[in-house]
């Protein structure tokens, strides 16, 4: 929430870059993202592009088409997806750890989520204004909170033991 509302309120074309530690969600927030964009699309008619830098693959949502376009050898591009030179489009890019492929801001609204170690996102996010936001390492408490959440497999004690030997990162524990 936090994400969208400090985007809105910045007033230019909002785009914004998630950093953080592999294993602490940030694909999981690029999908949040991607489904509250969506139903947003339903009602403003824009474009909504999801970029997999893993599966080199992007999904197009538009009133013109709705496509799954793969391989995509080398990141998002204009030739494989026009919408991203249109204002109206949000280009949603979700970086692996490692991503080689080197991204552009387009015209459109750019939302990256990435290891801050990927490529050149740094050198993109200080070029074209992106609003920067950090996923970081989890509490324990928070941990515990998540587990609850999804069905409670686990006892406090075992996440204890795990947030102990692996750290704060949810996929690991």
């Amino acid at each position: 929430k936090k994400l969208r509302s400090d985007r809105k309120a910045k007033g230019t074309n909002g785009g914004a870059i998630l950093f953080g530690p592999s294993g602490t969600g940030k694909s999981w927030a690029g999908e949040a993202v991607l489904v509250d964009e969506l139903r947003d699309a339903q009602v403003s008619g824009k474009t909504v592009v999801y970029y997999d830098s893993v599966g080199k693959r992007a999904f197009v949502f538009s009133k013109e088409r709705t496509v799954l376009i793969q391989p995509i050898i080398s990141g998002p591009n204009v030739g494989d997806i026009p919408e991203l030179m249109v204002r109206d489009t949000v280009l949603i890019y979700d970086a692996a750890r490692g991503a080689q492929d080197p991204l552009t801001c387009f015209p459109c609204e750019c939302l990256i989520f990435s290891s801050p170690n990927a490529g050149n996102f740094k050198q993109v996010a200080d070029n074209n204004g992106l609003m920067r936001f950090v996923c970081p390492n989890w509490t324990v408490e928070e941990l515990k909170m998540l587990e609850h959440g999804h069905g409670d497999r686990f006892s406090p004690q075992e996440i204890e033991s795990r947030f102990e030997r692996f750290g704060g990162s949810p996929r690991a524990v």
